[in-house]
């Protein structure tokens, strides 16, 4: 694979317009790699959402593609807030999965944080996302990367965990998360324990047809953190 390169991404007047293309390929390669972390897309913005995002008034969102040859394979999501924590960027990294490996997210990652030590940005935050499946995978022998926070660790051996340790990143803390699709039948919660069912307002919550998040397992987000002097960043799978 030729060597990619990395530019900001323009943000165009209206997804309508033909200067869009490259937009919503940005867009495209994002749900991509929520696939296939996740088993759907639910958790990817759509064009409008990341276009809204974009225009936010209270924080300045800005895109970095790579691209090899004219293919955009991955992209950094750089979100600096402009009222609180203003020496705060929280990154978001996303490769594609057939292009992992190459040292693209690497390429990402160092163009975001030279862009936001330009902008005067202190602390870089870059997120990790672990499907638990992956984490049993990795076992619970081998060396750990214990977080900051919470108590709680990673294995060295999550390819995810090992890019943003060795790219100077300290683990700041684990989230562990599980979804469902909502409504669920009736019958089903029925089923359920009376302590759960007592929690759970099915009534209210699961006639309306909202969909609270993907159909998947138990999952893990992880926090990373460093000053830009040193190391921070916050990614997200397939690097």
């Amino acid at each position: 694979m030729a060597e990619a390169t990395v530019e900001q991404l323009r943000v165009p007047e209206n997804l309508l317009d033909s200067s869009a293309a490259d937009f919503l390929e940005a867009v495209e390669v994002s749900r991509q790699v929520r696939i296939n972390t996740w088993g759907n897309d639910l958790l990817a913005y759509t064009p409008a959402e990341l276009f809204a995002l974009c225009h936010d008034p209270y924080e300045w969102y800005v895109v970095l593609v790579a691209r090899n040859d004219s293919k955009i394979m991955g992209r950094a999501g750089i979100a600096m807030p402009l009222d609180d924590n203003t020496d705060l960027a929280h990154v978001t990294l996303d490769v594609l999965p057939e292009a992992a490996g190459n040292g693209i997210g690497r390429k990402l990652l160092e163009a975001a944080e030279l862009f936001v030590k330009g902008e005067n940005r202190k602390i870089v935050v870059v997120e990790t996302n672990h499907p638990a499946a992956d984490l049993e995978a990795a076992g619970s022998t081998g060396e750990r990367i214990p977080a900051a926070q919470g108590g709680s660790d990673l294995p060295l051996k999550s390819r995810e965990a090992r890019f943003a340790s060795n790219a100077g990143y300290a683990l700041e803390r684990v989230e562990q998360f599980s979804a469902c699709t909502l409504p669920l039948p009736e019958i089903s919660w029925r089923s359920w324990p009376a302590g759960l069912r007592k929690r759970i307002k099915v009534p209210t919550v699961f006639t309306n047809g909202w969909i609270l998040a993907p159909r998947s397992g138990p999952r893990t987000s992880s926090v990373w953190k460093r000053a830009t002097t040193r190391t921070t960043a916050i990614l997200a799978p397939g690097m």
